[in-house]
């Protein structure tokens, strides 16, 4: 049976240095890592990592992620992924986190960062608190963002736009739920793939682009497998962390 798998996160210090992660949890006040000014956490598909960091912040990494954070003058966060921040208040040290172009700077608050790669967007949803987006080629311009509101930002023109949210979507997977709301059938198969560590390969790729709507809680490959191909006619095969997924009559069963 395929569940998610539990490959170590990586730790690399200012020095260089790297630890593997086998816990859920890393606390960066430890005496072990105090006295460091940059650390990079970076997660393999298949695992989140709970991240005390030296200012005694909060961050919960999702899989296939990197965080790189730098404590000085400011606090200074680089993401790549999702990250859930819940952010301690220091009006002398703004945190700052980076996606790409956009900074989002806050004083004490809740939110989460969702941006991977194959996204052309950043989506950040404010919980409570307040945060300032800007984008570093125009700084002087910026926007707040209020709680249980959301800012969805262009990575191709930098355009910001703003939408209401209750954040049941946007922060369901820190509670291990896999929720999809109109999605299309390629970006879910990109979740299910970093959710359980699995590569998937589609050979009938005119389905990528259906839509589907659907939660999964602490479900194992199978069963999330089992309810799509109902809903959608397809075949699918696991072996070992890949997927096959074909029509139903083209599909060779080993």
């Amino acid at each position: 049976t395929a569940v998610k798998q539990e490959p170590g996160c990586i730790l690399t210090e200012s020095d260089g240095s790297q630890e593997i992660i086998l816990q859920d949890e890393l606390n960066l006040l430890d005496d072990t890592y105090r006295g460091k000014e940059h650390y990079i956490i970076e997660t393999p598909s298949g695992k989140n990592l709970r991240v005390i960091l030296p200012d005694s912040s909060q961050v919960l990494l999702n899989a296939h992620s990197r965080l790189s954070y730098t404590q000085k003058e400011e606090r200074l966060a680089t993401l790549e992924g999702e990250a859930y921040f819940e952010v301690r208040k220091d009006k002398e040290h703004p945190f700052v986190v980076q996606v790409g172009n956009l900074n989002i700077e806050v004083l004490g608050t809740c939110f989460n960062v969702y941006s991977y790669e194959e996204n052309d967007f950043v989506e950040t949803s404010l919980i409570e608190g307040s945060v300032r987006l800007y984008d570093s080629k125009s700084p002087s311009e910026s926007f707040i963002l209020k709680p249980s509101q959301k800012a969805i930002y262009s990575k191709n023109n930098g355009k910001i736009s703003f939408h209401n949210t209750d954040n049941v979507k946007e922060t369901a997977w820190t509670q291990n739920h896999l929720v999809f709301e109109s999605e299309k059938l390629g970006s879910v198969f990109q979740k299910i793939e970093r959710w359980y560590g699995v590569h998937i390969d589609l050979l009938c790729p005119e389905i990528a682009n259906d839509q589907i709507s659907g939660s999964f809680k602490d479900e194992q490959l199978p069963y999330v497998m089992e309810a799509l191909k109902f809903q959608y006619g397809f075949n699918y095969e696991i072996t070992g962390n890949n997927v096959t997924i074909n029509k139903s009559n083209q599909l060779k069963i080993k």
